[in-house]
């Protein structure tokens, strides 16, 4: 039912077994197939882990012994790794093998195929420092993750990249965040070709980030050195609609809100929408003209936005929650590998990747088939 209702084949089921009548009858070793079964230290000539043939023998021996053959045997692990994902307390291994692992689909096997995996093991620190730290296994484990090893390289001169317009330069968008970490929510994403406003740039680590007008921060220059943003000239400040974040003074002349003096009257409370319809910058303080006189509504040294501009698919609506845009984390065991490296089972893995109601029809019957076995 699970299976059905994720979006995979509907599988007639009937509980027990037709070959055995106790469990004297099963395998001691039961009826996965080990994932670390022949393998050696060190790599080969291609870079793949010594013994992975080996492993392919198990793998047949295996699913063999139950009267599988190979192409069942390719079907039943690119149905069944569509789902779920390692722990490193239970097999050691860690992460899931597709972007979603609760929806029936050939993602496992498109991905095998398609994307570029890098073999590495518990020793391999780098990966928490790009967020992708659920992808390092247990001590003395291997397996292959979606990720490269960012280059060693030097922190970029934040001089080099002052506040100003930066026009977004790839990908198809960019991820604006919540806070600078790259772990924070994902709150707009700038397509490729727009320009955005620049208030305050800061290093963290060997990326540049800058802060937007419109509250959030994005990445001029990645933590791999890819630039992502391309500065187009000095700020401009437009008049507009700006949304207050913290409680805002309201000032009777453009020189008193830089100043912070003595405030005219009540302040405006958070959530205020104001059309401001001119824009002054004092030195290092921006201030803005509403229906009700003069506010603050940023300062260049400072790593927040206490008044906001209103920018569409960001905050006209309130804050909103986006999908990170980031590559999820993905991993691959060398027994799913072996898969792709052997040319019996490649054949079978490449049908499935390239035809997603096959893989489900075949999956059935093959899982059909194993629940009734029990062996």
């Amino acid at each position: 039912a699970a299976i059905e209702h994720t979006g995979g084949p509907v599988i007639p089921f009937r509980g027990g077994r037709v070959d055995a009548r106790g469990p004297d009858q099963c395998p001691p070793n039961g009826r996965l197939p080990n994932p670390n079964t022949g393998l050696a230290p060190g790599v080969d000539s291609d870079g793949r882990p010594n013994g992975w043939r080996n492993l392919a023998q198990h793998i047949r021996d295996v699913f063999g012994r139950m009267g599988f053959t190979d192409r069942e045997a390719v079907v039943l692990l690119c149905g069944g790794h569509a789902y779920g994902r390692c722990h490193t307390d239970r097999s050691g291994f860690a992460g899931p093998w597709v972007e979603e692992p609760t929806k029936f689909s050939n993602e496992y096997a498109k991905d095998m195929i398609e994307d570029d995996w890098l073999l590495i093991s518990d020793e391999d620190v780098w990966l928490d420092s790009i967020g992708a730290s659920e992808l390092r296994p247990a001590t003395g484990l291997r397996q292959y993750v979606n990720k490269k090893k960012p280059l060693k390289q030097s922190a970029p001169w934040v001089s080099s990249y002052p506040p100003g317009m930066y026009k977004v330069v790839g990908p198809k968008f960019i991820n604006l965040r919540r806070e600078p970490d790259v772990g924070s929510d994902v709150i707009g994403h700038p397509e490729e070709g727009s320009v955005v406003r620049i208030l305050t740039v800061r290093l963290f680590g060997t990326a540049v980030r800058g802060l937007v007008d419109c509250g959030g921060w994005v990445s001029i220059i990645g933590t791999k050195g890819v630039e992502f943003l391309k500065r187009q000239g000095d700020l401009t400040f437009p008049p507009g609609q700006f949304l207050v974040k913290q409680d805002a003074a309201v000032y009777d002349s453009a020189g008193a809100a830089a100043k912070g003096g003595e405030a005219k009257g009540p302040k405006l409370p958070k959530g205020t929408k104001v059309d401001v319809a001119e824009v002054q910058q004092h030195g290092k303080h921006v201030v803005g003209k509403g229906p009700s006189g003069w506010i603050r509504l940023y300062d260049a040294d400072k790593v927040e936005v206490p008044v906001q501009r209103v920018v569409a698919g960001v905050n006209e609506n309130g804050e909103r929650i986006f999908e990170d845009g980031g590559e999820a984390n993905q991993m691959m065991l060398v027994s799913d590998m072996v898969l792709l490296w052997d040319d019996g089972f490649r054949q079978h893995l490449t049908d499935f990747a390239e035809d997603e109601d096959k893989l489900a029809t075949e999956f059935g019957a093959a899982y059909k088939k194993l629940t009734e076995l029990g062996c």
